[in-house]
């Protein structure tokens, strides 16, 4: 780690994001999960040249992770991560292999640069890794959006969303919300998605002006809110 601060200006505290009101020219809107923010690290040991793979806190704690990822990843690539109990979604990438990419392209370049590379260098071994690596627009459940310009280097808005404690019935398709009323399930889609996320969860809903109904927004997904 200490190599990596010294050669590249890096930190474990440094960030990408700061809360702020999302800007009147942003060109994208993400949603950030609720996973414990932090770095995946991938270099090599400075001992044997081995590829190691670090989960770095952003209170320095270091933690070594179990991956299958491709060896030529490991010429000190730094991700922007959330850490859960089974995931690690990749939510930005500051270095790749030494080339600053943060500095150097907007976010929406480096979010196709992701989808593009994933697959390519990353292998699911679930008896293996530490834990299952993700692309961050798989996550399910959001604490809030982050806001980005087209403008090269430059850092993103967060602007916390209001989410609300979900309980599954055991009838189906029927949720109902802690503040009082149902969701309105409209969508097949929408009726598989709700259905992994367990039987308490939490999710941004829009009340219905009509009835006693609420809409979920799901940004992930989609069609799956049927509006």
């Amino acid at each position: 780690m200490e190599r990596l601060k010294a050669l590249y200006r890096w930190d474990a505290e440094k960030r990408t994001t700061c809360q702020s009101a999302p800007p009147s020219d942003y060109e994208v809107k993400v949603g950030q999960g609720t996973g414990i923010p932090g770095w995946m690290c991938l270099t090599r040991d400075p001992t044997t040249s081995n590829p190691v793979a670090y989960w770095v806190q952003r209170n320095g704690t270091v933690q070594i992770l179990r991956i299958v990822m491709d060896d030529r990843c490991f010429e000190d690539t730094i991700f922007r991560v959330e850490y859960t109990p089974t995931h690690v979604f990749i939510a930005d990438v500051w270095l790749w292999n030494g080339i600053p990419l943060f500095q150097k392209t907007s976010f929406v370049w480096r979010q196709t640069f992701l989808q593009s590379i994933f697959t390519l260098v990353y292998t699911s071994c679930p008896e293996f890794e530490s834990r299952a690596i993700e692309l961050r627009n798989h996550t399910s459940n959001i604490r809030g959006y982050e806001y980005y310009t087209n403008v090269v280097g430059s850092f993103g808005k967060f602007s916390p969303a209001t989410t609300y404690e979900i309980h599954a019935t055991d009838i189906p398709d029927v949720y109902r919300l802690t503040v009082g009323g149902y969701l309105r399930v409209r969508t097949f889609a929408l009726s598989r998605k709700l259905k992994t996320m367990g039987k308490v969860f939490r999710l941004e809903c829009i009340k219905n002006a009509e009835d006693d109904t609420w809409s979920p927004v799901i940004e992930s997904c989609g069609s799956t809110n049927g509006s």
